[in-house]
């Protein structure tokens, strides 16, 4: 006779919301505790029609294991997408304490900062640069544990990665200052985001990291005219317990000025020039270098149409060794050389609550023959 060994379990949610000094500082914060069962979950891939799926098959065989996780990427953008995951369950399950942090700080200076009637020239100046700026951060971590590889209380404030019991992890972060922020004629934003994510799976861990730090500034040249200058530095790594062969750790830092105009209130022209950097610093030590030239022209008509068209035009500098995993994750697809990609999209209105979507991307990467994809679809809104 089987008898079922009693368990404890906690559950609860704290919030807290605070709004000081005159609405200057508003934060909210969110603390749940959970518990509950997960099943042990398998991967496989199904093959659908090029451009239908969401992952890209990088392994070499002609015959792919369709288990192999490692072998695909998530990348629904490329027309040469033609896999879809489909999770598989068994009745093996493990009990999970789970844990979840909600956490958003703003700081708005203009409502600190006010000028009065009473105060000096040189004050008023100070306070009113020192109301240009403002500050968002927020945080969003999920984790769940394995009942027997939970702790004490403390494990219920442990919010890192490193856990052996882990199950499942994601970890999303954004802290971003701003400086004139909404201002129609110059703003400047500076700040840095990390996603951490872990899954475990029956064949061993799968780790992401991206982390990076980033700069945005825009500029009104004159009425319609807009200049502006984004750049990123940062980090991107896989990593797996098994098949490690096909990790990476690649740092990265882009550039790309854009110009974008807007000949009337329902069209819009933009030019986009980026530089791209990338060097892989394990294994193969692969190095990439790109520039892209980008025209992309949107044209609105409200609830009656909308057409997009983007050309891109990427020279590629790449060592390593081709058609290999890495390459595709350094260079998105890609290939060393020349590239070429388009597209057009367009939405048109059928009835009140009926759209026809038609869209066309063509690729021409490096040496290889010329994609094209095309899919045509209506779309009904109840």
């Amino acid at each position: 006779m089987l008898t079922a060994k009693s368990t404890k379990s906690l559950i609860g949610k704290v919030e807290q919301q605070w709004v000081l000094l005159n609405k200057t500082i508003k934060t909210n914060w969110v603390y749940a505790v959970t518990s509950g069962q997960e099943p042990k979950i398998e991967y496989k891939f199904v093959k659908l029609d090029a451009g239908r799926g969401e992952f890209v098959y990088i392994g070499k065989d002609e015959n792919p294991n369709l288990a192999l996780v490692q072998d695909f990427r998530y990348n629904p953008s490329d027309p040469l997408a033609n896999y879809i995951r489909v999770s598989l369950y068994n009745n093996e399950f493990i009990r999970t304490n789970n844990i979840e942090l909600n956490q958003s700080i703003r700081i708005d200076l203009d409502k600190l900062f006010i000028p009065r009637t009473e105060q000096s020239k040189t004050k008023k100046k100070m306070y009113k640069s020192l109301s240009r700026f403002s500050f968002l951060s927020n945080a969003r971590i999920q984790k769940r544990v394995s009942e027997g590889g939970t702790g004490g209380l403390d494990s219920y404030l442990n919010f890192s990665r490193q856990d052996t019991g882990l199950v499942a992890y994601t970890g999303l972060y954004n802290n971003t200052l701003f400086f004139n922020r909404g201002n129609i004629y110059f703003d400047l934003q500076i700040g840095n985001k990390r996603n951490d994510s872990r899954i475990v799976q029956i064949n061993g861990y799968e780790d992401r990291t991206r982390s990076d730090y980033f700069l945005k500034s825009r500029v009104r040249i004159i009425e319609n005219l807009d200049f502006i200058l984004n750049s990123e530095y940062g980090r991107n790594q896989y990593a797996s317990k098994i098949f490690n062969s096909r990790d990476f750790d690649i740092l990265f830092y882009d550039v790309f000025p854009e110009i974008n105009y807007r000949p009337s209130q329902n069209s819009r022209l933009v030019t986009t020039y980026s530089y791209s950097n990338r060097r892989q610093t394990i294994l193969g030590m692969e190095t990439s270098e790109q520039h892209k030239m980008t025209m992309e022209f949107n044209w609105r008509k409200a609830s009656l149409f909308n057409i997009d068209v983007q050309v891109n035009y990427i020279k590629i500098f790449f060592t390593g060794e081709a058609n290999s995993s890495i390459e595709y994750d350094m260079l998105e697809g890609l290939k060393n050389g020349n590239n070429y990609v388009w597209n057009v999209g367009m939405t048109r209105r059928l009835a009140k609550s009926l759209d026809l979507i038609i869209r066309y991307e063509g690729r021409k990467p490096g040496e290889t023959a010329t994609i094209h994809v095309g899919q045509a679809q209506v779309k009904a809104t109840f």
